[in-house]
């Protein structure tokens, strides 16, 4: 790994280093003029084993074909990519651009809600073609809008997006939480992802993209828990918080399609980006009426419908076995009437108490994760009160955060092979 770069200097006997402008767990990613084709690159180093740098090379490869064939202006373009000469690192040279990510560009100058709306529909249009290409993001966050100073004709903004670590993203982001293998950033990953489902399509993309639209609305994003296992876990099990919880001057529909959005199975969104450009556009015009913060007397329970609170205990186990194990464990906690998912390959969340309450949860849950424990896991279990939709046909529940953050928490600390439970359980 390259550690520090100087100005002027050279790497690769092709890349003339100007600055650092960016490091994180995959690599650094420098200024650089690039001497072949003449042209100011973000360089990106990528952080290997000097024995997978030709595999890595070769992923490189095929991804940079993809985006080649992905010309949209709402997609950075890949100008060179390779091995370098003198190092035998990775590289990926990228256009180099203006302005800052959406992270940053927000934080120092907010959107308004019809600004975000807009700019949504810019990011969605942009993923609409690379999905017409056949190329999934899987890694859609404000970290990978990148927003360059200028207009779009037809547009109110003084700004335009482009999508950044186009399909790159989706290997080198790959993070290992005490055994959970994750694809994508821990907030805005779909939950198809989180459970590591092996098919994962056009609404993984759908999903991230309504994860960062709520963050630009509500200032926050719709799952968030005190570590990432526990997001994870929230995420992949529990129903998405309605805007208006958050904000009561969000319009009824934009609220609804937003909710849509982040639904735990993927059939229940909009199934195509195409779908939600049309909403965002037919609701942009309510958003541009709203200042930033009116408030509107809007009736909560028409939006969230009829609700009942109960007692749920959940369980999260960490460090199972992959392959025939985990799906025997999930076996035995359906049939003890939970509700039960994979987290990646390695990991279960569930919830005892979710559909029905018999009196029995909290026993039941100890028994089954002294089960998950002499399989060798580490478990942790927590009890606390849940919001059941009683409107909803799948019998959907959403579990206190807390609860399950606490037993994550437990399963984080638990040693392999045992299992800590909270006082209330």
């Amino acid at each position: 790994m390259v550690s520090s770069a100087g100005t002027n200097r050279r790497l690769g006997g092709r890349f003339v280093i100007d600055r650092e402008v960016g490091r994180g767990g995959a690599g650094v990613v420098y200024r650089a003029w690039d001497t072949v084709t003449e042209r100011q690159v973000a360089l990106k180093l990528i952080a290997v084993d000097p024995e997978q740098a030709f595999l890595e090379e070769a992923r490189l490869a095929r991804e940079a074909q993809i985006l080649a064939e992905l010309d949209h202006p709402g997609i950075v373009k890949t100008v060179a990519h390779g091995l370098l000469e003198d190092s035998g690192l990775p590289f990926v040279a990228m256009e180099w651009l203006e302005g800052a990510d959406l992270a940053l560009w927000h934080r120092r100058e907010p959107l308004n809600m019809s600004q975000a709306t807009e700019l949504m529909i810019l990011v969605g249009e942009a993923l609409e073609a690379a999905h017409r290409g056949g190329v999934i993001h899987r890694d859609i966050k404000p970290g990978n809008i990148f927003l360059c100073r200028g207009r779009v004709p037809g547009y109110d903004l003084d700004f335009f997006p482009k999508l950044v670590d186009f399909g790159v993203a989706a290997a080198l982001d790959r993070k290992s939480l005490h055994g959970i293998d994750v694809v994508g950033t821990p907030a805005y990953v779909a939950p198809e992802q989180a459970r590591g489902d092996a098919s994962i399509d056009a609404r993984a993309d759908i999903y991230s993209m309504g994860a960062t639209l709520f963050e630009l609305i509500a200032g926050r994003p719709p799952h968030v828990g005190p570590t990432m296992i526990a997001t994870l876990a929230r995420l992949a099990t529990t129903l998405p918080p309605h805007l208006c919880e958050l904000r009561r001057d969000v319009p009824a529909e934009l609220d609804s399609l937003v909710y849509r959005m982040l639904q735990t199975d993927p059939s229940d969104r909009p199934s195509t980006v195409g779908e939600v450009i049309e909403e965002l556009r037919e609701v942009l015009p309510q958003t541009a009426r709203l200042s930033w913060m009116e408030p509107l007397e809007i009736s909560m329970s028409t939006r969230l419908g009829s609700s009942a609170s109960r007692l749920v205990t959940s369980i999260v186990a960490i460090g199972l076995q992959k392959g025939s194990a985990l799906e025997r464990a999930l076996e035995q906690l359906r049939a003890r009437g939970a509700d039960a998912v994979p987290l990646g390959q390695e990991a279960i969340v569930a919830h005892l108490g979710a559909r029905r309450t018999v009196g029995s949860e909290a026993s039941a849950a100890l028994d089954l994760g002294r089960r998950l424990a002499r399989s060798g896991a580490r478990v942790g279990v927590a009890s606390g009160r849940a919001r059941v939709n009683l409107t909803s046909p799948k019998g959907e529940v959403q579990p206190v955060g807390e609860v399950v953050d606490r037993a994550s928490a437990l399963a984080r600390d638990a040693e392999p092979g045992t299992m800590i439970a909270d006082v209330t359980t």
